[in-house]
Formats: structure tokens, C-alpha cells, sequence
């Protein structure tokens, strides 16, 4: 398998500026200059750096870091609180001036940490450190306030003076003793120095370029390798020193002037000082931007790309065209605004021109950029545990991998990236997204890792398990047992082995077991599974799978499946009684198809006692009872082979049933006895109350409809229904369970009832009485007052 990823670029260099963590709380930022992109420079928004590292495309410069906050200095990692500062100053890599709430001090770094003492400084009025100077321009304290300016550890009175820092460059002057001291260059960094006799009055930069304005003498030029005097009062807006070009401007009259050292010629009048951007490779052709505008000036012709400034990140140059950091988007463009090249960017990366490539900045990362198609190439990894080889990727910063796999480790040979990873899940193709993080943007693609599963060999798996009792140790139905040999591993103790037993598609039980320290022999594995429920006959499997991490055991394919024989226990209990004249011999027999070496206990429970026995591998349990009152039930317990079994069933004697069944039909009011054998049962006497059949009677009388008896009954009965004074019979039948209405015609009765009952077991009588006569004439009147109510209001 080989990917490759192709992209649009290739990072040339790379590299990451350590700094010191106090230093971060001032929210530092990298930034490529204008004045010279091979420059980078850092910005904060708390504070000030007063000596760093010089940070450049060309050549670095190692230095410590002197930077101050509101109210610490700091030298790299040690600071010391002087209270609120508002200014500072570096005289050296290892002392600095501090003015704080109108003192001023001296801190130094010693062995001890930083000291400060008093010094008297009023103000600070700027300061520049070079490689190996530092610039410092204070005002005294005292009646005179002279203007001192501190060089290379001198102090000299000041007359005049300029002083301009941006970008990451500084240009200084000042006039002391009838001559002027002149310093241009990179700041931390290397510098050029000359003297003339003319006080300064102000200075300015530009590409490469600084102008000193003397106070009678016009101006002087100064860059790398240049030097120039002139009676003009221009301003040095580039020098290109590979032409030996100097591009001035005269804000007096607005106009564009080119000097070869030896002549001015004018090129352009502009409405505003213009900003040098770069010239396009060999069209001489030079980018300016004015007034938000760009302006494009090419001998004495003037174009202005339809491009707008604000609707970019940040706009520069290089040999190519245009570079064009949109946020989101980098491109090179031509003048005429044809594409050249883009590229999709992260927006937290700051991209500019360089010669004939870009610089990219993201946080502290720096990386030198060429345009030119690049590729990643991806292969996978030889080796026992798989992973994968990533070439091409020398300048790649962040990786990431994300999928079902698991990263051992990432290292770096020769340039190249290999990542050993590890499925979560064994014996199954694993995909994985690696993501590849340069200082632009990020590359992905998806791979496939395979990993071979070792192999497994079953010497003996079955499943015991009983429907009707208890697997004591599981608390389950039962147990799969499982002795297998596992060879071939080769991934040490990467995973974790689950071992499921599997029934009706659903896991019913697992075990979690790991493999040695890579063990290459065989390495044998005994489990005892236990089983949350029995499983279907015929439709029983063990699975074995190899999971990592935090993966859940139920999760994951198997890499091994076999069937599994499931064998159910069932003890047959059967009981039998003997009885004899005073007592009963109960015996328990158990029946499997093995012999029972477990405990067999047997419980008699009767109503007022009970009897007990335990009996170990002999397979039957004999008791004998005596004086058992029942209701009684046995209960039988057998543990065997761990398994343990319950069985509960009441003791039936049908010569006692019997007995306990007539002496009830009988109703008797004496106490009884029935017996057989060791059992018996006492037979209250039933009172008179519980005698009577019925649990209710009453007459009622309904308008319409005559009059009835109501009758409740509780169990059946005959009954007779007669008039108390004539004796005549109104009514006679069976009573069943439930209410019973006996109709004794359409007329109100006016007389007493007698309700007689009888049963096997009683003859009971009931005097009925009829309800009352004015109760029931104002029911009357009451209905028909309503009767005449509801005709009225029908119109009737």
C-alpha cells in the first residue's frame, strides 16, 4: 500500500523561536519586516523587548531576553517587581534602566538575581540595541536636564538628536562635540555607522534605506554598502543594492525620483509618501502602496492593480508577482491580477514575499516557503506490529492520527516519519485518518492497517448449566468452561483478550483474560465463563476478540468463532411416604445421571414443628416424622457439582383429606380429630353464628312493582318465605352464593314475613318486617309532585 498526498509547496526551512515563559503574558508576536523581509521582529502588547535573539531568514544571532512588563523586568526566566514601570532602556545584555513611578534604577543581573539601585535618570527618551551596542538617549536629572546620550558604555552630552525605530530596524543620530554619531541597522542585530559634521534634525526609514535631515547640509543616505550626501531634503523611500538604486521621494513637490548614485531622474509624482513594497523579478518593476493603494511603476508608466488593500490580510511581494494572504487563501498574482499559484492557509499563519519565495509565521514558528509542487509519500510499515512510513514530510511539525487505531509511537529516521499503530480491535481492517500539520495548512488522508491475530487452538469447551437451579459461584444459570492454547502473539501486552459466549445474537456471558510478554510458543488459557442465562440448544458460540484502550468487552469482531456443547443438569427429586400407627417415614430419593456427591438436606415444615436431615453422596434422604400438624410442605435443597437446586411441594395424605372434609360437611360443635400415621389435623368446633348461610334478608317494596325479599347467601341453602299471621306460603326455592330476590307480587306488603333456611349443618328463622307506611307515602307524593312538574313543562 503507498499513498502520497501532493501539495502545492515545499517548506525549504523551518524553525522555532524558543522564548522564556514570563514573556508569553505579553502576548508576543512575530512579524516579518517591511524595511528588510528577511528580517522578523516581535511586537507585544504589554511592555517592551529590550534585548532578543536576532531572528533572521539569513543568519540568527543567539542573545538573551531582557523584556519588561508593567511592572516586572525580566532577564529570560528571572524577574524582579520595581512597581509601575513606563519606560526601560538596555544598556547591555545583562543591565537595563528602568524609570517607575518617577524613580529611575538600574537593574542588573547578577549571580543572585536582578539588583536594582538608583540612578539619576528624569526620562527616558529612546533607545536602540545592535548586536553588540546599545543606544540610549536619556534627559538627567538637575537643574540643567542635559540630554545624555549613553554609546557603547559612554555617556556624551547631546545637542541634537533623531531617532526612528519600526519594523524591527532603528536609525539613530545625535550631534555631540561638533560631530554627529550615525547608526542604521537591524535591531539585536548588525548595523552601519558613520560621521559627519552637521547637526541631525529628523530621521526616517524605508526599504533598506534611512535618511539622516542635517540642519544645513540637505540629507544623508545610508544602507548597506551606501552612503550618500545630497543637498535634498527627499526622503529614502528604497535602495536596492543589487541594482544600485535609490528611490527618493520630494514631499515638497510629490515626485518619484531614481538616483544611480550620480544623477536623479524623476519617475512618478505621487499624492502621498509612498511605502516600498518590492520590485517583480527582472521587469524593473516596482510596487509601492499610497495612500491604501497600490501603484505599480514601471520606468515612467504607472499602473494601479485592481486589488484592495483592506480586503486582505496582508499584502507584499516577491521575484514571481504579487503575494496575496487573504486569511484563509495565499496566492501570487500578477500586476494585471492573473492567478499564479494559490493555496488553501491556515488563518493563524502570516504569509509575505522573500526573492523568489514566501515567509510563513505562526505563533513562534518561522518557515521559508518555495512555490513548487512537493509530495508526501505514505507506505506501510514492515515490521510485526504495522503502522506506517511517511516520507517527504522533513518540515511537517503536526501529526495527528484519528480512527480505530492506537498510536504506539512516532519517530523521526532520516527525515522520515514512522508511526507504529495498533488496531483497537484485532483481526479486522482498521482505517485511520493521519493528518499532517505544516506551518500552511493541514494535509489528511485515510490509511488501512491490518493486523494478523494469533492463532488459537480449543483443547476442551463445553457449557454446563441447569434451568431449574443456581450456578453458586456465577449466581447464574450456569458456565461455559474453556481451556485453549493461543500462539503467534505478537503484539506483547498490547490487548486485552475477551473470550464471549454468545446465544440468540446476544452476549450471555465473557471473560477478560491478557497474553504474556510476547510470548512467541504456545500459551495455554483456562476460563470458567459465567452465564447470565441458559442458552438455546444448538445456537451456542464462543467468540474471542482483542480490544484495546477503553473499548467495552462487548464491542469488536471476533478474530476466532466455534461452537459450543451445551450440557443440562436436571436432579429428579421423588418422594414417598410410609405411615404407621404413630408415625411416617418420608423418603427423598435423587435422581441424575451421574451419581450426586453433593449434600441433599431435606426440611419438613409442619404447622407447629418441623423435622430436618442432611445426607452427603448417598443420592436419598430418609426421615420419619411424628405429631406433623397440617398443612405441611418438604423442602428439599441438593448442592452438586456447585450447582444448587431448590424443590418445594406440599405433603398430601389422602386418608387426612378425607377425614379434614367430612367432619367439615358435618359442621360439628364438638372439637375433632383426624390422624394417619405422624400427621394430623384439629378440627375446631363452628359456632352458632358461623352456622348461618345467609348474610342478609330484607323486604322491599318498589312503586309499580310490588314487593321482593332480598337475599344474601354465602354458600347454598333452601329457604321459605311465610306469612307470620295466616302461615301461608309466599314464596320457597334454593339459595345459591350471591344475591337472591324472591317476587312476591304487585301488591305493597303490609305484614310481617318469617324467612326460613336450612342447610346440612343448621335451620335458621328471620323475622322479616315491612318498610314503613308514611316513609313510603311521601315517597309517593314526592314522585308525582315531580311527575306533574315535568307535564307542565312539556304543555301537557
Amino acid at each position: 500500500m503507498s499513498r502520497s498526498i501532493k501539495i502545492p509547496y515545499r517548506v525549504e526551512d523551518l524553525f522555532t523561536v524558543e522564548m522564556p515563559e514570563p514573556l508569553l503574558s505579553l502576548k508576543p508576536r512575530l512579524t516579518q519586516s517591511r524595511i528588510s523581509p528577511d528580517t522578523i521582529y516581535v511586537e507585544t502588547d504589554v511592555g517592551d523587548v529590550l534585548v532578543r535573539p536576532l531572528i533572521g531568514l539569513k543568519n540568527n544571532i543567539n542573545r538573551p531576553w531582557v523584556y519588561h512588563d508593567t511592572s516586572r523586568v525580566c532577564f529570560d526566566n528571572i524577574c524582579k517587581d520595581l512597581g509601575k514601570i513606563s519606560k526601560a532602556a538596555p544598556l547591555s545584555d545583562n543591565t537595563a534602566i528602568v524609570i517607575s513611578e518617577g524613580k529611575s534604577y538600574l537593574a542588573e543581573l547578577s549571580e543572585d538575581g536582578i539588583r536594582a539601585r538608583s540612578v539619576d535618570v528624569k526620562e527616558i527618551i529612546g533607545s536602540v540595541r545592535y548586536v553588540d551596542r546599545s543606544v540610549v538617549l536619556i534627559r538627567e536629572k538637575g537643574f540643567r536636564k542635559r540630554v545624555l546620550a549613553i554609546d557603547h558604555g559612554f555617556l556624551y552630552a547631546v545637542t541634537s538628536f533623531c531617532m526612528e525605530r519600526r519594523d524591527g530596524y532603528a536609525a539613530v543620530a545625535f550631534e555631540t562635540g561638533g560631530y554627529t554619531r550615525i547608526y542604521f541597522g537591524a535591531e539585536h542585530g548588525g548595523y552601519v555607522i558613520y560621521d559627519t559634521n552637521s547637526p541631525p534634525v529628523a530621521c526616517t526609514m524605508g526599504y533598506r534605506v534611512a535618511t539622516i535631515a542635517l540642519r544645513n547640509r540637505g540629507s544623508v543616505y545610508i544602507g548597506k554598502g551606501l552612503y550618500l550626501e545630497t543637498p535634498l531634503r527627499s526622503v529614502g523611500i528604497a535602495w536596492i543594492p543589487e541594482d544600485r538604486v535609490l528611490i527618493l521621494y520630494d514631499q515638497k513637490g510629490g515626485w518619484l525620483l531614481e538616483s544611480d548614485l550620480k544623477s536623479l531622474k524623476p519617475i512618478a509624482r505621487l499624492p502621498g509618501r509612498p511605502t516600498y513594497l518590492g520590485k517583480l523579478g527582472d521587469s524593473d518593476s516596482h510596487v509601492l502602496m499610497v495612500n491604501g493603494e497600490l501603484v505599480v511603476i514601471k520606468g515612467s508608466l504607472i499602473t494601479k492593480p485592481e486589488i484592495r488593500l483592506d480586503s486582505y490580510k496582508y499584502v507584499s511581494t516577491n521575484s514571481n508577482g504579487l503575494v496575496i494572504d487573504s486569511g484563509e487563501t495565499l496566492a501570487i498574482r500578477s500586476v494585471e491580477g492573473k492567478e499564479i499559484w494559490s493555496v488553501k492557509k491556515d488563518p493563524d499563519t502570516l504569509c509575505g514575499g522573500y526573492g523568489d519565495k514566501i515567509v510563513c509565521i505562526k505563533r513562534n514558528m518561522i518557515g521559508v516557503i518555495e512555490p513548487s509542487e512537493g509530495e508526501v509519500v505514505i507506505e506501510r510499515r514492515a515490521g510485526e506490529i504495522p503502522g506506517i512510513i511517511i516520507s517527504g514530510c522533513r518540515r511537517i511539525q503536526g501529526i495527528s492520527v484519528s480512527g480505530d487505531v492506537d498510536v504506539i509511537n512516532i519517530t523521526r529516521v532520516d527525515g522520515d516519519i514512522e508511526i507504529a499503530m495498533a488496531p483497537r480491535v484485532l483481526g479486522r481492517t482498521s482505517r485511520s485518518y493521519i493528518e499532517l500539520g505544516d506551518i500552511i495548512t493541514k494535509h489528511g488522508v485515510e490509511v488501512e492497517i491490518v493486523a494478523e491475530p494469533p492463532k488459537v487452538t480449543i483443547e476442551h469447551a463445553r457449557i454446563v448449566v441447569s434451568r431449574t437451579g443456581l450456578y453458586v459461584k456465577c449466581n447464574s444459570p450456569g458456565y461455559a468452561e474453556v481451556v485453549l492454547k493461543i500462539s503467534g502473539n505478537k503484539f506483547h501486552d498490547l490487548y486485552r483478550y475477551v473470550a464471549r459466549v454468545i446465544s440468540k445474537g446476544r452476549v450471555i456471558g465473557l471473560s477478560t483474560f491478557h497474553l504474556g510478554s510476547n510470548n512467541r510458543g504456545e500459551e495455554k488459557i483456562e476460563l470458567r465463563i459465567c452465564l447470565e442465562e441458559a442458552p438455546i440448544e444448538g445456537d451456542a458460540w464462543l467468540e474471542i476478540t482483542a480490544i484495546k484502550g477503553n473499548l467495552e468487552a462487548l464491542e469488536g469482531e471476533a478474530f476466532y468463532r466455534t461452537p459450543l456443547v451445551v450440557e443440562t443438569i436436571e436432579p429428579i427429586i421423588g418422594v414417598s411416604l410410609e405411615h404407621y400407627s404413630d408415625k411416617s417415614e418420608i423418603t427423598v430419593k435423587v435422581e441424575r445421571p451421574r451419581r450426586v456427591d453433593g449434600n441433599i438436606y431435606v426440611n419438613i415444615k409442619c404447622t407447629n414443628t418441623s423435622f430436618e436431615k442432611t445426607e452427603r453422596g448417598s443420592g436419598f434422604v430418609r426421615i420419619t416424622v411424628g405429631g406433623c400438624e397440617v398443612p405441611a410442605r418438604i423442602v428439599t435443597a441438593i448442592e452438586d457439582q456447585g450447582f444448587k437446586w431448590i424443590a418445594s411441594r406440599e405433603i398430601h395424605v389422602h386418608e387426612l383429606t378425607q377425614c379434614i372434609e367430612e367432619y367439615t360437611e358435618m359442621a360439628g360443635i364438638a372439637d375433632a380429630m383426624c390422624a394417619k400415621g405422624g400427621f394430623y389435623k384439629h378440627i375446631p368446633p363452628i359456632s352458632h353464628k358461623d352456622l348461618s348461610p345467609i348474610k342478609e334478608a330484607k323486604i322491599i317494596n318498589l312503586p309499580g312493582r310490588g314487593s321482593q325479599v332480598l337475599i344474601i347467601a354465602e354458600r347454598n341453602a333452601s329457604y321459605m318465605v311465610t306469612a307470620l299471621k295466616t302461615g301461608y306460603v309466599v314464596g320457597q326455592g334454593r339459595l345459591s352464593p350471591g344475591v337472591n330476590i324472591v317476587n312476591l307480587g304487585l301488591t305493597a306488603l303490609l305484614e310481617p314475613l318469617k324467612l326460613s333456611i336450612f342447610s346440612g349443618a343448621a335451620y335458621r328463622e328471620y323475622l322479616l318486617e315491612p318498610e314503613n307506611i308514611a316513609e313510603m307515602i311521601s315517597i309517593a307524593l314526592r314522585t308525582s309532585y315531580k311527575l306533574l312538574e315535568i307535564m307542565g313543562g312539556l304543555g301537557l
